[in-house]
């Protein structure tokens, strides 16, 4: 996804809420969730640190208590090393139709690993819970056969800002 890209999706920043409030008005997704990334990342020479948003483009609010499920795919389709492990702790988060929330994809640039049991991924494929399909998104990336390179933390509420958001 280029520059252009990303710029265009960023008026849908708003709306997102983190509560433990009551959800009866709102419910998943369902169909209704577009993820995405805006650049540039960030990082230093240990890791490369992505803002994925997450954006409802439904008609009604949804919410998510949840960590995304995140792996890596070669350019025909098959698993690339080994999924994204899980850090941080979950919130619940509450999206209004056409708001956005985050998580952030942090990947190893060059662990031991790559050295013996590298493969190249020419994306990922991104499952946010309620939603019934994974989204995929192109991203170069070296991966582990033997060992997941990529960590996630939980959906959070609110836009996520390269190189201020941190969780």
């Amino acid at each position: 996804m280029g520059l252009a890209a990303a710029a265009f999706f960023l008026p849908a920043a708003a709306g997102a809420s983190s509560t433990a409030a009551s959800s009866a008005a709102w419910g998943p997704c369902a169909g209704h969730i577009s993820v995405w990334y805006g650049l540039p990342s960030t990082g230093n020479l240990a890791v490369t640190v992505f803002q994925f948003q997450v954006s409802n483009t439904g008609s009604r609010g949804c919410t998510f208590f949840t960590y995304p499920k995140v792996s890596a795919l070669t350019r025909h389709g098959t698993a690339a090393g080994l999924p994204a492990t899980h850090r941080g702790r979950k919130v619940h988060v509450r999206i209004a139709p056409r708001g956005t929330a985050h998580f952030i994809l942090v990947i190893e640039n060059a662990p031991p690993c790559l050295r013996t049991h590298a493969v190249l991924a020419d994306g990922l494929k991104i499952f946010v819970f309620g939603e019934g399909r994974a989204s995929s998104v192109r991203l170069i990336t070296h991966q582990c056969t033997n060992k997941s390179i990529m960590s996630v933390d939980a959906i959070h509420p609110g836009a996520g800002i390269p190189g201020f958001s941190t969780s």
